[in-house]
């Protein structure tokens, strides 16, 4: 049942995503393709994180609304590199390094572990831990006033 705080907690992961994806494309790392579909699609699995994962589990104070959003925020990084590896992998099916169907969901999750592991520049960490804690604390919030 859609409730405020999951709506506000899907808005604001969605957007701290989405701020982050846009760093991420300044830095021209560049394993994902970038520009608006890159920072959309980012922005819309974060909403759906936000909306399962910090909607549901708000906390109860501002230190557990924070906890809540950093631990949605794992969660977020997490799917968005299983979503870009799957993209990667789904697109270049027939040059990629796997010998048998078996080894694909080891190489997904390997491009996954890669692309996530690309993301930890300063400039993305400081946006989503910040990103993260407000979220969270804003959901509490949503949570408090309209329930």
């Amino acid at each position: 049942m859609p409730t405020a705080a999951k709506l506000v907690g899907g808005l604001a992961l969605a957007l701290t995503a989405a701020v982050a994806a846009w760093i991420y494309a300044a830095a021209d790392i560049n394993p994902v393709p970038i520009g608006w579909p890159f920072i959309g699609i980012t922005a819309a699995v974060s909403f759906i994180c936000g909306w399962f994962s910090l909607g549901r589990n708000s906390g109860n104070g501002i230190f557990d609304a924070a906890w809540s959003g950093l631990r949605s925020l794992i969660l977020l990084i997490v799917v968005c590199a299983l979503t870009w590896s799957g993209h990667f992998i789904l697109t270049n099916l027939d040059r990629t390094k796997a010998d048998d169907v078996m080894d694909l969901p080891l190489l997904w999750l390997q491009i996954g572990y890669e692309y996530a592991a690309s993301a930890f520049i300063w400039d993305i960490v400081v946006a989503l831990l910040v990103g993260g804690v407000i979220s969270g604390i804003v959901t509490n919030l949503a949570a408090r006033r309209w329930t």
